[in-house]
């Protein structure tokens, strides 16, 4: 954001795509990109403002070329009207070589073939089974106009998109991937990127071996910088050899994890030499990584490979296969640990105590643990450990594997000095409970990692950040968490305790997480700031699950933060007034409750599209709140007795040709709902609506849709208004 031009100097404030609060804007012009595909929004009282916003188009494929875009198989040229720009119905050619056009691919699954010099910033998959073959051409990708690189989205787990062609490119910014799905690359990809190759969320980025391949300086990252809102994921890197006939090769500069758990894979499926190898690699603390190699031997036919990588144990974050830790072997590859055989390490098979020792590997139950040092404990098996009550056990990394449960107890277990403690339970039905104390040793943070279940019940001193980088990090009480950050990227913090209020500050990063308030009678507060990743996708949202209640307060914006609510109550309790909001965008489900509450009027970012699922319910509280638009089958009332207005169309740049449709129902509870609808657009009403308070209708359309034949579907009982708007004037269609 650039300082405006006009008599004032000061600077706007943005968050996002949002300009900020408290700064005073004066005559000018302001000019800026909006990255994230938000709207701009220019608030009341910002006079004599001219905002010049570049934002980037979304193109929708239809190969039936006329109606809503379907999808389907057909030719990706430069004159076939096949691309419809999202939220209309005018078809029109691939506009090729704009910076800022997002190809979007949805509905039914279909092969599209590319002609010679298809020219493209970033793709979007929405539907499984897409593949994009090269025809007479390749794919080539283009900066967007601020610099930021391309990327490609697969938006969701399982879901799968196949780029059969050579993606060309150069002086590339960044590739980056975003989503839950697997984008298969199968060309000889010849495009570089200064920026290299980022995996943000849970998506795997797969290269198919047998014909394809990525330009040998590229380098790799998994997350962006750590410890931030829009960091980590579970991400997947993935060379499969499958068809393959012959010895298959790929080296890569450097592979960087900076957040979340990250997989390195390797899959030999034909019966070939596959080999991955990486000119370095490193791993940011709070950040996790897992290296895999799926077939064949380790080391012999299948190798992971870090050129000058000393020989030995490569730290405590880093595993291989999940249920190991990770070794660099003298042979030059990465394997996993051989306990009683590799340098340093032991298996006890049960006993008393085990005297200290860099890595140990548990067997047998543990009865009276003394004082001792590890670098890294592999409880392997459902083997419990104990520590003496008076005794302390320093250890930097635990380890349970083995597909069942463990519990530590008793005594203190303390990271070495200013390192942190990584834990990780593999498997989904892997589970660990620490019930003893956790002491600080100078700045240390804990990093829950793998699929399994983490449970402390003990004491917590340690004052570092808490990362949730997979699976679920259960606690009773807020004491047993570090006080620092909490950062969720790609897991889940169960609170199955008495209600509670924190002031931590709460990190949502690609990928998404889960907050679980497992208690109906229990309320967990956040008063702390909470951001989110601000991407608009669902795979990015914080879920809000159990039957408790999560409630967010304070009088900070809780930026970027889009909230999916799956069972219980949120509860979106700001005290501030504009700009303060609790979410960005919200989705409640069958089963979930948003409810607004606090003395904050501005709850739910105003740009945001709020989806109320059948089953689900947005309770207004005797509150009144607007954004967007309204859609989903669920019901929206007012538990309160004082009446609440329900406001739509707040973004004013919304186009005329776009529609919110909902299904479902607004009607009174204790107290009356009213609607107001404003601005430009269309807000469809197909459901057997009740409510009393009255419909204002000031700008756009507000369609009432009667799709059972009764004519009185919809009872507005209240006074039904038109307001006044500048161009064509507002109506409404029943």
């Amino acid at each position: 954001m650039k300082k405006n031009n006009g008599r004032c100097s000061t600077t706007v404030g943005c968050w996002g795509s949002r300009l900020g609060i408290g700064e005073k804007i004066c005559t000018g012009t302001i000019r800026t990109v909006l990255a994230s595909l938000r709207i701009l929004t220019v608030w009341a009282g910002l006079t004599g403002l001219r905002l010049h916003a570049q934002q980037p188009e979304l193109l929708d494929w239809g190969a039936n070329g006329s109606g809503f875009p379907g999808g389907g198989s057909g030719t990706w040229d430069t004159s076939s009207s096949n691309w419809v720009i999202d939220g209309r119905t005018t078809y029109q050619a691939w506009p090729n070589n704009d910076a800022d056009t997002y190809a979007t691919f949805g509905g039914t699954a279909g092969a599209v073939t590319l002609q010679s010099g298809i020219v493209v910033n970033s793709l979007v998959f929405n539907t499984d089974g897409y593949i994009v073959n090269a025809g007479s051409g390749s794919l080539a990708l283009k900066n967007s106009s601020t610099n930021f690189g391309a990327n490609v989205t697969v938006s969701y787990t399982g879901q799968t998109a196949i780029i059969n062609a050579p993606i060309t490119g150069s002086s590339l910014a960044q590739l980056t991937l975003f989503g839950a799905g697997t984008l298969n690359l199968t060309g000889a990809n010849t495009f570089t990127a200064s920026g290299g190759i980022s995996i943000q969320g849970d998506g795997a980025l797969k290269i198919s071996s047998a014909t394809g391949s990525l330009d040998p300086s590229t380098n790799l990252f998994f997350g962006v910088t750590p410890g931030t809102a829009g960091s980590g994921g579970s991400g997947s890197f993935i060379y499969d050899n499958t068809g393959a006939t012959g010895a298959s090769a790929q080296s890569l500069a450097s592979v960087s994890i900076s957040a979340g758990d990250a997989t390195i894979q390797t899959n030999r499926v034909a019966a070939q030499t596959v080999s991955l190898t990486f000119g370095s690699e490193t791993r940011v603390p709070g950040a996790a990584a897992n290296f895999v190699a799926n077939g064949g031997v380790t080391g012999t036919d299948n190798l992971i490979s870090i050129t000058g990588h000393a020989s030995g144990f490569i730290d405590q974050g880093s595993f291989f296969g999940g249920s190991a830790y990770a070794w660099y072997d003298s042979g030059g590859f990465v394997r996993g640990i051989k306990y009683g055989v590799d340098s340093g390490t032991i298996t006890s098979a049960g006993g008393t105590s085990v005297a200290s020792t860099a890595q140990v590997q548990v067997t047998g139950a543990i009865t009276a643990q003394v004082t001792a040092t590890f670098t890294t404990l592999n409880l392997s098996g459902g083997n419990n450990f104990a520590i003496g009550s008076s005794s302390t056990l320093t250890v930097n990394g635990i380890l349970k594997s083995g597909n069942n449960s463990a519990t530590i107890s008793g005594g203190t277990i303390k990271p070495g000095s200013g390192k942190e403690l990584i834990i990780r339970a593999d498997q989904a039905s892997d589970a660990l409970t620490i019930s003893s104390a956790i002491a600080a040793n100078g700045a240390n943070a804990l990093i829950k990692s793998g699929a399994g279940t983490l449970t402390l019940s003990g004491s917590d001193a340690l004052t570092g950040k808490t990362y949730v980088d997979g699976g679920i990090l259960s606690v009773a009480a807020l004491t047993s968490l570090p006080s620092g950050t909490v950062q969720i990227q790609g897991g889940a913090l169960q609170y199955t305790g008495a209600t509670a209020s924190t002031t931590r500050v709460l990190n949502v990063g690609f990928g998404g997480g889960a907050i679980a308030v497992t208690q109906a009678a229990t309320s967990l507060t956040l008063s702390g700031v909470a951001t989110g990743a601000n991407t608009g996708r669902a795979t990015d949202a914080l879920l809000k699950n159990g039957a408790g209640t999560l409630i967010l307060s304070g009088n900070s914006d809780n930026s970027g933060l889009f909230v999916t609510v799956n069972a219980g109550i949120l509860q979106m309790a700001k005290t501030s007034g504009i700009f303060k909001h609790a979410v960005s965008s919200l989705v409640i489900n069958n089963g979930g409750t948003a409810q607004l509450a606090g003395t904050g009027g501005d709850q739910i970012y105003d740009n945001a599209d709020v989806v109320v699922n059948s089953g689900g319910t947005l309770d207004f509280n005797g509150k009144s709140e607007g954004f967007d638009g309204l859609s989903g089958a669920g019901t929206v009332t007012n538990t309160a007795a004082t009446t609440s207005t329900l406001t739509v169309g707040l973004n004013g740049n919304i186009s005329a040709n776009a529609m919110d449709a909902f299904a479902g129902r607004i009607t009174d509870g204790v107290g009356k709902m009213a609607l107001f609808k404003i601005a430009s657009g269309t807000q469809s009403l197909a459901g057997a609506s009740t409510y009393s308070g009255g419909t204002t209708i000031q700008g756009g359309t507000l369609l009432v849709a009667n799709t059972t034949g009764s004519a009185h579907r919809h009872r507005f009982r209240g006074m039904c208004s038109r307001g006044r708007s500048a161009g064509r004037g507002p109506s409404v269609v029943l």
